[in-house]
């Protein structure tokens, strides 16, 4: 099995990531054609491709009474991930058995009997009523933060993408290291709150003091989030957020050369009179702001892979934020933000454009864009030419900038 390369069944691809997942020091795995004996942090158990009824069966073995759960939660885990990384579409359903119990129930049905503290139910389409109660070893009594073995059974898998959670581990608790999980396994979930996003502001006001006016967006991260980052070991959205994970609402789009005082200014221009501001993507807060080296794993080969995408597609709204200083549509990862909004549907209904008109009238072509690296130049290019180059290109610029200029600053 290789990072590269998965098998094309959902039973193959899921017992490749299970494996990732399992100490293997301390057992000897066993793989058959459609069966196959795992462990996670000695919680053993089987999992069986039933061929003839396309189901996955999985009999736990352990005794210990988190051990039904902790399997559940990390097979299901697993399948989201195959689903959101490489078999879009995939639907399923849990059905839920033991020995005791000798009949199948749908995982909904015992959910929503103790979602409503019900201490018997009836399953949809049957006549039989059932405890609740028996049930309770499939489900974590504390929903917010699983177990610590869970949390460490995944940790390397976690560490081997994030290589900067290994120079911070002895700064994590339980609590951080829960979040930390929830986190970063699902870009969709890097959401910043407005009280994060002013406590920033705030702190940058303070640090550069009469100068603050001066500043763009590349000091307050050179000055501010990233010793924020190296102090919690974390991203700084995650720590402000009171180390709450948020779902995002509105992904932003901006410059990094941007001044930062304009920046919160056009910000404010979309959500200042909203009682209830959403959670926002920006990428200078949502990653973890450090070497290079601390995230490149993460990141993707590829653009379809990096994490923004992830984010945008789960995004109720694109906030193009527009400055005096640089044209967006000059910069390469604006420019694929761009696209990609595009593709996602968020034109022209879902789409905000808030700062100084600047460069209504400019015209460019996407093989003038610009990058601070010029791998990411070079990378973002080659997305470009498959994606149809100059003349598949350039006329989406054109209609971009069209649309854009009818929005005063």
């Amino acid at each position: 099995f290789s990072q590269m390369f998965l098998p094309d069944s959902l039973f193959k691809r899921l017992i490749c990531l299970a494996v990732q997942k399992c100490n293997t020091s301390k057992l000897d795995l066993e793989l058959f054609d459609t069966v196959a004996s795992l462990s996670f942090d000695e919680h053993s158990f089987t999992m069986k491709h039933v061929v003839d009824r396309d189901e996955i069966e999985v009999d736990v073995t352990s005794n210990a009474p988190e051990g039904p759960w902790l399997v559940l939660h990390i097979i299901t885990s697993l399948i989201d991930t195959l689903e959101s990384d490489f078999m879009k579409g995939i639907r399923y359903e849990i059905l839920l058995s033991s020995s005791e119990l000798g009949v199948r129930v749908k995982h909904a049905d015992v959910e929503e009997a103790r979602k409503k503290g019900l201490e018997t139910f009836r399953p949809w389409g049957t006549t039989v009523r059932l405890k609740t109660p028996d049930f309770d070893v499939f489900f974590n009594e504390d929903n917010s933060q699983p177990p610590d073995v869970l949390v460490d059974s995944q940790w390397r898998h976690l560490k081997s993408t994030w290589a900067f959670l290994a120079k911070h581990e002895d700064k994590f608790g339980p609590k951080e290291r829960s979040a930390l999980f929830r986190y970063l396994r699902d870009p969709s979930q890097w959401g910043i709150s407005w009280a994060a996003l002013e406590k920033i502001e705030a702190e940058a006001k303070l640090a550069f003091g009469s100068d603050y006016a001066e500043k763009s967006m590349w000091h307050v991260v050179n000055t501010v989030v990233k010793p924020r980052c190296q102090e919690h070991g974390a991203p700084i959205a995650l720590v402000l957020n009171d180390w709450q994970v948020l779902p995002v609402q509105d992904f932003v789009t901006h410059c990094w050369r941007e001044p930062f005082e304009e920046f919160m200014e056009s910000l404010r221009h979309v959500y200042g009179v909203r009682v209830v501001k959403p959670n926002l993507f920006i990428c200078a807060f949502s990653l973890f702001q450090g070497k290079a080296a601390d995230i490149k794993e993460a990141l993707g080969q590829s653009i379809p892979q990096a994490p923004f995408v992830k984010a945008l597609a789960a995004a109720d709204r694109f906030v193009v934020v527009r400055n005096g200083v640089e044209d967006l549509y000059t910069r390469a990862w604006c420019l694929v933000e761009f696209l990609y909004a595009r593709k996602f549907g968020f034109y022209k209904e879902k789409v905000i454009i808030t700062g100084p008109n600047k460069f209504f009238d400019s015209a460019t072509t996407c093989t003038e864009i610009q990058a601070s690296s010029e791998d990411d130049r070079l990378k973002i290019f080659k997305f470009i030419m498959d994606e149809g180059g100059p003349a598949a290109i350039d006329p989406q610029i054109a209609e971009f900038r069209s649309f854009d200029a009818g929005f005063d600053g």
